[in-house]
């Protein structure tokens, strides 16, 4: 047996990695296969005499590109010792979302459906959408009125539209719109959003006109049943005129819910409004029954029964409708918090064209244009500055409340707001591809998710209905049978199917998700896995990346130690002025920071006559005919310097700081000191404070982990509050993962990681919870179940605590829909609940749960 490894290409979630390593097992001669989602790499265990042509071709045959390598290759470190050259970053506010991966394998459509109204509608419309054989995976969510569809590889969407609407259609529910990747008529995605906004409350608008026209035609019902007997002369026809009016409450209260029961009893299924139209259809028809019994005489099989009960088939209409109309009023508001953030960007642009500045609309916006953004007005869409200087509050996108300097060069994103400045800038992004739009995708992306315990929730909802009607068939035959009160017998079984609510169940995990991402995203958090929920209920330890995470990412001048002057300010000056001089032409890190620290100080390096770089190491270069050597300590020494015990003690006490030093020397011979230079990846503001948070607040463990020394390590681990035997150091990319497992095996709780490198993405998959910095790499930032688009250490506590608080509103919905099914059912079946009590436990169930979702809004982070 021996193991060969394939770099593969086009995989972007769990369902591609499964279809790779189910075709490289397929291959005659291999043992195993494991594919590792996040490097984009698999491992196969295979026979001598299997040839890794037929690897590559399997691959390719499951709709993937791969390529075989002999070896695994190394990452690069963090940054051991700050010698070598830092990694690239490429942030998510730097960079458009849709260059972070490689081009997906198939393409997800979201359809936008009418008509779903509980978890077992939208399990109806997964079934039917499945069936296509084009189809590979679905989710639909009621909550959101969306379907998520992911086609089979190399199904072009356009040819699909008219089967999913059939689909939809043999479900019993309405597809009204269907947007993917490349469809020609988008439009405005945030007029599209504004569209879906004005259909809901229209829906909510239609809903409160039934219930007030049930309340105003079923209270003379309601008084006509109740009246003594004494008044019956006085109005002989009351049984008719109560028909009537009830008559006239189905017609126009009924028929929705009859239509959509006999939509979905007609596709093989039963949803909630099943049970809605038998419970008032069943009071309906007795009440009718004992009419024409009444009409009959003796003779009628209903004559013994005198009372009719067409108050309660009035009543519970009209309450549910009212459920209805209030559920709908609630999910608009779920929604509000992420639609919210389309509506708030720019509607007109200011662009020049052909010489001329006009004034349209921001849809219209295209790539190149130049746009004038004016002191006070919101940008149009992404681009770059050209001319001017201002600042840009960014608070919609990030969640920071303090503006950011913008100039020339310098990038800025649509829909967030030009404080103080004139701008003219280039557009670079616009429509669906700004960085805003993105944002929203990748959270809907995540409400469309499902946590594993709304997938058993689903499984329950689908058998609902089906064992509520047999319950209440039970209910019936054992009150008439048993107890020979047939009236009683069907009161109870109507309670029964009124007071049953799957829709609870159903909305209790979808609301808050939809809520808690809204809430997340307007503050910077993009929550885009919903299963980073439950691995949240059992955090115990959170591990955080050095490098870029914790600190900045990037070397900075932090003293300057004059060897050679008794004026301590005047020699540090000189000493940074010959350093920057030296080091202009070098391209290494380090000598970018002194460069830039120099020049920051207002000193402008002078461009050396002579220069020579020995790589890693240092430099010699000639400066107005001098010659000076700049370089570690080490590279010092092959030339001959010698420090004395005091230089080499201060040498000694800046590094035990975790500072990377470089000495400038003047190169004679023996070449003599003249300065040190002390480097260092300096802390982000508000680590500590975020460190500090999640160790109190949060109550977690915080682990730090880092490719680079031991000391350096443990000097940043100092200064942000981090205790000395809870820092790796030294760790290797290749070996992060390993020791993210090896904490997971300690049962301290689940393990969140937090990076922002490249070498990061596997440690981030491996935890847990992965977390990355928004201002890291772009695979680190598709690894993690959480991002951070501001790419600041306070996102964390913020981000846990907000998805704490999701998973508690989960759990109360949950508590709240089990029981209140699991109590009220059998009470109903006793005989015990009046109808129009079961009407209104059923409607207020719904509004419970949607307004304790809605709770998460007041939410502070």
């Amino acid at each position: 047996m021996k193991v060969r490894h394939l770099q593969i290409e086009g995989m972007t979630c769990e369902h591609c990695a499964g279809r790779v390593r189910r075709a490289l097992e397929a291959v005659p001669g291999v043992s195993r296969a494991s594919v590792d989602l996040a490097a984009q790499r698999a491992e196969v265990q295979l026979e001598s005499s299997v040839d890794g042509a037929a690897l590559e071709r399997a691959v390719v045959d499951a709709g993937y590109r791969g390529e075989l390598v002999e070896e695994e290759g190394e990452d690069p470190e963090d940054l051991p010792e700050m010698a070598g050259p830092l990694e690239p970053h490429a942030g998510l506010l730097e960079r458009p979302l849709s260059a972070v991966a490689e081009p997906p394998s198939h393409v997800r459509l979201t359809l936008s459906i009418a008509g779903m109204e509980c978890a077992t509608c939208a399990g109806h419309v997964e079934r039917s959408l499945m069936g296509l054989p084009q189809v590979e995976t679905v989710t639909a969510n009621f909550a959101t009125e969306k379907a998520h569809v992911d086609l089979a590889v190399g199904v072009e969407p356009s040819q699909m539209l008219e089967p999913l609407r059939a689909a939809v259609a043999g479900s019993g529910y309405e597809l009204y719109d269907v947007v993917y990747p490349g469809a020609p008529t988008h439009g405005d995605p945030a007029e599209r959003r504004r569209e879906l906004a004005r259909r809901r409350e229209a829906d909510a608008r239609t809903w409160l006109r039934r219930c007030w026209l049930g309340a105003l035609v079923g209270l003379p019902i309601l008084a006509i049943e109740m009246l003594p007997g004494a008044w019956t002369s006085l109005l002989p026809a009351r049984e008719l005129i109560a028909f009537i009016l009830a008559t006239i409450i189905f017609r126009y209260l009924g028929l929705p819910y009859l239509i959509s029961a006999w939509r979905s009893l007609r596709s093989g299924n039963a949803n909630m409004d099943v049970l809605v139209i038998m419970g008032s259809g069943t009071a309906y028809v007795y009440s009718t029954a004992v009419i024409i019994s009444g009409m009959l005489g003796d003779h009628g099989p209903l004559a013994h029964m005198a009372h009719t009960h067409y108050h309660e088939a009035a009543f519970i209409l009209t309450i549910i409708s009212a459920g209805r109309y209030m559920e709908a009023r609630a999910r608009g508001r779920a929604g509000e918090a992420l639609e919210g953030l389309l509506d708030l960007g720019a509607r007109h642009a200011r662009v020049v064209r052909g010489g001329v500045e006009i004034e349209i609309d921001s849809a219209q916006v295209q790539v190149g244009d130049q746009m004038i953004v004016r002191p006070g007005e919101k940008i149009p869409a992404d681009g770059v500055v050209e001319e001017g200087a201002s600042t840009v509050d960014e608070a919609l996108l990030t969640g920071e409340p303090l503006p950011v300097d913008k100039g020339l060069g310098d990038e800025v994103f649509g829909a967030t707001v030009n404080r103080n400045g004139w701008l003219k800038v280039r557009a670079t992004q616009v429509g669906e591809a700004t960085a805003l739009a993105q944002i929203i995708r990748l959270v809907e992306n995540a409400q469309a998710g499902k946590t594993r315990i709304q997938r058993l929730v689903d499984r329950v909802t689908a058998v609902f209905v089906p064992t509520v009607a047999t319950f209440a068939l039970l209910t019936f035959l054992g009150w008439g049978l048993v107890g020979g009160d047939w009236t009683r017998a069907l009161l109870a079984a109507i309670a029964v199917m009124i007071i049953a609510c799957p829709c609870a169940m159903g909305l209790a995990t979808p609301t808050a998700i939809l809520v808690g991402t809204g809430v997340g995203a307007r503050n910077g958090i993009l929550i885009k896995n919903p299963r980073a929920l439950e691995g949240m209920g059992r955090l115990g330890v959170v591990v955080l990346d050095k490098t870029g995470t914790i600190t900045q990412g990037r070397p900075e001048l932090v003293d300057v130690v004059a060897l050679d002057s008794a004026d301590d300010q005047a020699g540090e000056r000189r000493v940074l002025e010959l350093a920057a001089s030296a080091e202009r032409l070098s391209e290494h890190p380090l000598a970018e920071a002194i460069v830039a620290a120099a020049r920051a100080r207002g000193i402008e390096p002078a461009e050396p006559e002579q220069f020579r770089s020995s790589p890693g190491l240092g430099v010699h270069a000639t400066i107005h005919d001098h010659h000076w050597l700049i370089g570690s300590l080490a590279f010092m020494e092959e030339q001959g310097l010698s420090l004395t015990p005091a230089e080499l003690a201060r040498v000694h006490e800046l590094e035990s700081e975790g500072r990377t030093v470089v000495v400038l020397a003047e190169d004679v011979v023996p070449p003599r000191p003249v300065g040190l230079l002390a480097l260092a990846d300096t802390i982000k503001p508000g680590s500590r404070d975020a460190i500090e948070r999640l160790r109190r607040r949060e109550g977690v463990q915080v682990w730090m982990l880092s490719g680079d020394n031991e000391i350096a390590a443990r000097a940043v681990a100092r200064q942000v509050g981090i205790e000395p035997d809870h820092v790796m150091a030294r760790v290797r990319p290749g070996d992060k993962a390993r020791h993210i497992e090896r904490l997971k095996s300690n049962k301290a709780g689940a393990v969140a990681m937090v990076g922002d490198g490249i070498n990061d993405a596997p440690a981030l998959a491996a935890a847990d919870l992965g977390i990355a910095i928004g201002s890291g790499a772009a695979i680190a930032i598709e690894a993690g179940m959480i991002t951070l688009v501001s790419g600041e250490l306070e996102g964390v506590p913020r981000a846990i605590a907000l998805s704490r608080l999701m998973l508690r509103k989960i759990k109360q919905n949950l508590f709240w829909a089990f029981i209140y099914n699991i109590l009220l059912i059998p009470v109903a079946a006793t005989g015990h609940v009046p109808i129009l009590a079961a009407a209104v436990a059923m409607a207020l169930s719904d509004v419970f749960v949607i307004g304790n979702a809605l709770l998460l809004r007041r939410a502070r982070l």
